[in-house]
């Protein structure tokens, strides 16, 4: 992404979120962002902001924005997406009814626990590992 791409982004994200709306404000986040997502595509972080200002809720992070952009294959659902995944897996498997595949990350936290039938500590130990993943996976390359 280009410099003038990511200034255009820093602006979409002031429109939409009422945030950075000094010039001082979007120069002093500039350097943040372009360590998350300047090596990223100008249309895939486009569209992500796109997404998430039509979505409404909280201004995105950087660090956000470039674990949703590089996750587009879907290998690190939310905590919630990889419950409702797990949760028709285990209906399937018991209605015996084939299942759908899962992401790795939620298959490994699936084996990891056994029987998966407590929510609450499903989200706790799917979480704990998806953070872990995300840094592993989409952490900043640094040369």
């Amino acid at each position: 992404m280009t410099e003038s791409q990511l200034q255009e982004i820093l602006k979409r994200v002031s429109a939409n979120w009422n945030t950075l709306q000094l010039p001082a404000q979007r120069k002093q986040a500039f350097p943040t962002w372009e360590r998350y997502v300047g090596d990223l595509s100008y249309a895939a972080v486009s569209r992500e902001i796109d997404a998430r200002a039509l979505a409404g809720g909280f201004p995105p992070r950087p660090g956000e924005v470039r674990a949703a952009v590089l996750d587009q294959e879907g290998n690190a659902p939310s905590p919630e997406e990889a419950w409702v995944i797990a949760s028709r897996v285990r209906s399937a498997i018991e209605t015996g009814v084939v299942p759908e595949p899962m992401p790795l990350l939620v298959a490994e936290t699936v084996r990891s626990m056994g029987r998966v039938s407590n929510r609450e500590i499903f989200l706790k130990v799917y979480a704990e590992r998806r953070q872990t993943y995300i840094a592993k996976e989409y952490g900043i390359n640094e040369g």
